[in-house]
């Protein structure tokens, strides 16, 4: 799943080892991940982006031309501002961590909203896109746009939503 939904680039060991164990050739791989009439993207298609989209219309909305979502859609947006999982008190918001615990490894709380929330500040305007844009690694971890924020200069190639208090 991981493979196909970041089209093989989260891990590459993880996809020559699906190589390797699968005694497929890697095109053929590739056409049974990825090619749009395969069993498998049908399924994907059918059974998880389709459903995901009825459940969180307004959440999935980043370039799509369908009506599909994919998680990490929704794990961006539970990092932005909380909206997808529950929290049994609104006032005091709680990660998955906290919710799920037996579901991940993770001992912090991940979420900029749980940030937000126990320092008594609003959610900023930031867009999911945003986000998106700037989670990759050229973006929010790059040089440039650590030495402008450092430097107090105003960004020229890149959004300013997190150039703030």
């Amino acid at each position: 799943m991981n493979i196909a939904l970041n089209n093989f680039t989260y891990d590459a060991s993880d996809y020559a080892d699906l190589v390797f164990l699968s005694s497929m050739s890697s095109d053929d791989l590739n056409n049974l991940l990825f090619l749009s009439t395969s069993k498998f993207q049908t399924y994907l298609t059918t059974n998880v982006f389709t459903k995901t989209f009825a459940k969180f219309p307004t959440v999935c909305t980043i370039g799509k031309a369908s009506s599909l979502c994919s998680p990490k859609e929704l794990a961006y947006q539970q990092w932005l501002d909380l909206s997808i999982l529950p929290s049994a008190d609104p006032k005091t918001p709680q990660s998955y961590v906290e919710l799920y615990p037996q579901d991940t490894k993770l001992s912090m709380l991940p979420e900029l909203g749980i940030f937000l929330n126990k320092a008594n500040l609003k959610p900023f305007t930031v867009t999911l896109g945003n986000v998106i844009t700037f989670m990759q690694l050229n973006r929010l971890y790059n040089l440039e746009i650590l030495g402008d924020i450092l430097l107090d200069k105003k960004p020229t190639t890149y959004d300013d939503v997190f150039r703030n208090d």
